[in-house]
């Protein structure tokens, strides 16, 4: 919905996807509102989305992979392009450095109108208040053969989103001019880089080695200030932050045992670092002593280590397999907790354009994402487990059928059912608060929960011809259950959409012309609300033995989540008009989103 940003995999939150951008993991994957996401499409190469049957090299989650690649950059000859839109305005640029030998691509985005904005506020203000929105974030490859066998890519992206707003007045009092000001800063986002390099030993074994890091951060931040003359009379400072930062180094290799046997292999480890909650307060004034005050929760490191394999079997000429074991481990106060997750997937192919398919995946999640507001701002914090609070974890069964028509034009069509156990869920209790303090968060959690998502996904998809599209819709039941929670009844998780129907037409009206519209239709979301309010009359006495009413509001509930919102649908549609213009494209594109 409107409003809300994140990827919702079969029944899970948004912390239990890994997205990976080039290896590394990404902790926030949409700028503000959910409308934009921070992956530039000019820099990206190619993407997969795992919902099921996860290769055993993939791991840490609970609910799916996204494996996204950026683009390595032209090595022949030179190319750009850019946009200008209302949303964000960007670039791109990429060529080679030494020819057929290495490359580089540089792209960008930016918001423009809060530009326009706050030079708008700021004439209309005489310069004394300014406001916004603003978001940017830059992509940079770079990659270079060293020789016939090797390979060598760096990897960079950065991106912010910040809200702010500022503010100053003077006010006059027995002749002196006091000058005022106020700013406010929220601001968050992702910086990820790495160094990969790839190897060719021989023409059965490759391998590829990775060190990285990657930091998302959140911070709010708050000044005011007051002057005489120039010299500061009072200066009030506050500053919250929660981040995490991920020091990674990998390894991945891949053996071509036999046309029957294709072994995938590798290890895996990360330092995590974990800043849940830092507060600092400064307050200076001339007529007062000084303050100076931080608070929070402490630094956490901690150490994951992983190991995995794999072997993708060739069984018959009809039916094969990929059969994997990882192994996770993570040190919760100095302790080591291993974790097995066997992962199998099955595949028959009935004839040339008809396969069956089985998958089972064990997932374990250490880390937990905190959330305390359901808007898509990022006010949400990153911990890890910790004692009394074990790793998240999960079994899913899955069982699919595909099939391909080939007569005129080509569909596809698709049905897949699946069933997924939880364990160990976790919860903030209700009033907790992470921002305030912080420093007793593990005692702020429920940590038992448990819960089972079952559905059915169908597909159907036209990929061929000027009119190409699909209809996708998914029947789904998502239940939770915690001790503490509802007297350890179970009930609709938040995202227990139990209804879902996409609708995708793409249409080429000419050569120059194209046309798109994405309708989403879905059942409402479980909320918990009070259904009755009685109104009491007690009696109070004073202390002259005389008394009289005073009126209370007594709310009665039903259940957690036995509330169901408005049923939710969108239309978004879009023209582009393209035509090739001095040696490149040049593309006008017109679209509404929610058009009605």
């Amino acid at each position: 919905k409107e409003g809300t940003g994140g990827l919702y995999v079969r029944g899970g939150t948004t912390d239990q996807n890994l997205i990976l951008l080039d290896g590394q993991p990404v902790y926030n994957a949409n700028h503000i509102g959910g409308f934009i996401s921070i992956f530039n499409p000019s820099a990206i190469n190619h993407l997969r989305l795992y919902k099921g049957g996860f290769p055993a090299k993939y791991g840490g989650r609970l609910s799916s992979i996204l494996d996204i690649q950026m683009k390595n950059g032209n090595m022949q000859k030179k190319e750009y392009g850019y946009t200008i839109g209302t949303l964000t305005t960007s670039f791109s640029y990429e060529c080679p450095i030494k020819k057929d030998t290495s490359s580089i691509i540089i792209a960008g985005r930016r918001t423009v109108y809060d530009l326009l904005l706050s030079a708008y506020q700021l004439m209309d203000t005489e310069g004394k208040s300014n406001a916004g929105y603003s978001l940017w974030d830059i992509n940079v490859k770079y990659n270079k053969i060293l020789n016939n066998d090797s390979r060598i890519y760096f990897s960079f992206y950065n991106g912010r989103d910040k809200i702010y707003r500022s503010s100053r007045d003077d006010s006059k009092a027995d002749g002196v001019v006091y000058d005022y000001s106020q700013k406010y800063r929220n601001a968050w986002g992702n910086t990820t880089a790495s160094v990969r390099l790839n190897k060719v030993y021989s023409t059965k074994m490759f391998a590829n080695y990775t060190l990285g890091v990657t930091n998302f951060v959140y911070k709010i931040e708050e000044k005011l200030r007051s002057k005489n003359e120039g010299k500061i009379q009072s200066r009030n400072e506050s500053l919250f932050s929660s981040s995490i930062t991920d020091y990674t180094f990998l390894t991945d290799f891949e053996y071509l045992i036999s046309k029957k046997h294709f072994l995938q292999f590798g290890g895996q480890t990360v330092l995590h670092q974990f800043s849940p909650s830092k507060n600092s307060l400064t307050r200076t004034d001339i007529n007062a002593t000084p303050y100076d005050s931080t608070w929070g929760a402490a630094r956490i490191y901690v150490p994951e280590i992983t190991l995995y394999a794999s072997d993708q079997y060739r069984i018959s000429p009809k039916l094969s397999a990929e059969i994997g074991l990882r192994l996770s481990s993570f040190l919760i106060e100095g302790k080591p907790i291993v974790r097995p997750e066997p992962r199998l997937v099955g595949n028959y192919q009935l004839t040339e354009n008809a396969s069956l398919k089985f998958s089972f995946s064990r997932m374990t999640q250490f880390t937990h994402l905190i959330s305390t507001s359901d808007q898509a701002l990022p006010s949400d914090f990153w911990l890890p487990s910790a004692r009394g609070i074990l790793p998240e974890s999960s079994s899913q069964f899955s069982f699919g059928t595909f099939f391909k028509a080939k007569r005129k034009h080509e569909y596809e069509f698709t049905v897949d059912l699946y069933y997924k156990k939880l364990d160990n869920l976790v919860e903030i209790k209700g009033g907790a608060s992470f921002i305030q303090s912080g420093v007793d968060w593990a005692n702020q959690l429920f940590s038992d929960g448990e819960g089972y998502v079952y559905g059915s996904e169908f597909l159907i998809e036209k990929t061929t011809g000027r009119t190409t599209g699909w209809i996708a819709y998914t029947l789904s039941k998502n239940m939770r259950r915690f001790d503490d929670i509802d007297k350890g009844k179970w009930f609709p998780f938040r995202y227990d959409r139990r209804h879902e129907l996409s609708i995708v037409f793409n249409q080429e009206i000419s050569d120059h012309v194209n046309f798109s519209a994405v309708w989403v239709f879905m059942s409402g979301e479980a909320a918990t609300q009070a259904r009755y309010k009685y109104l009491l009359n007690t009696l109070q006495f004073n202390n002259e033995d005389d008394f009289y009413g005073q009126y209370g509001e007594v709310y009665y509930y039903n259940g957690r989540n036995a509330f169901r919102t408005p049923l939710y649908h969108r239309l978004d549609i879009n023209f582009n008009y393209v035509k090739e213009a001095n040696g490149g494209t040049r593309t006008w594109s017109i679209g509404l989103y929610n058009a009605y």
